[in-house]
């Protein structure tokens, strides 16, 4: 579980219990991308694309601001109380950017090394501990669905949750690398600076 969940979970709790002074302040909104998180459809046999929606956060006590993908997943998980979607997602926090790019950079190099030699491969590029939270690492990597299409890959282990399961780690293609190499470069740039725009409508 990376720490924007945990902040906004941790959140509800405390409100719930009406320990207000405890809440930390989170301001959000939602924004516009391109990149789509894509999982494997054993139908279709091929990695598709699906919709997918950003907001960024900006957390109370958090350093920087960050940026979280999220996407509905095939399947849902069932208790006692109901059923909820799987989801997939990742999220970047601008600490964290100077590693996300140095992946990106060569997942692009890589990728036009696979595809001119027709060669699949899996491999890591680069695991790093988040920067602005030492529980969370992330592991982004290099896969070939086959021969002529490479994704960029996304997963994040904890030492209390474990890592993300193959069904929920985040898969993007060129398109949305490219994408994601543009939002970063915003995020890097504190592009992202207006939040709880609804205060606007009374």
């Amino acid at each position: 579980m990376n720490k924007l969940v945990s902040v906004l979970a941790v959140t509800a709790a405390l409100a719930l219990t009406g320990c207000a002074s405890l809440v930390p302040n989170v301001e959000k909104a939602r924004i516009d991308t391109n990149v789509k998180l894509a999982e494997f459809n054993s139908i279709s046999n091929q990695y598709l694309a699906k919709a997918t929606f950003a907001q960024v956060y900006k957390i109370e006590n958090v350093t920087g601001v960050s940026v979280f993908y999220s996407a509905d997943a095939y399947g849902s998980t069932c208790n006692k109380y109901g059923c909820t979607t799987n989801k997939l997602a990742m999220s970047i926090n601008t600490s964290d950017v100077p590693n996300v790019m140095l992946a990106i950079d060569k997942y692009l190099k890589w990728e036009s090394q696979a595809k001119a030699n027709k060669d699949k491969i899996s491999k890591d590029i680069i695991t790093f501990n988040s920067q602005y939270n030492n529980a969370l690492d992330y592991t982004y990597g290099f896969y070939s669905g086959n021969a002529v299409k490479h994704f960029l890959t996304v997963k994040a282990c904890s030492a209390l949750m474990g890592c993300m399961g193959t069904e929920t780690e985040a898969y993007l293609d060129m398109t949305s690398v490219l994408a994601l190499k543009a939002d970063m470069a915003k995020l890097k740039a504190n592009g992202y600076t207006e939040f709880n725009i609804e205060t606007k409508y009374n």
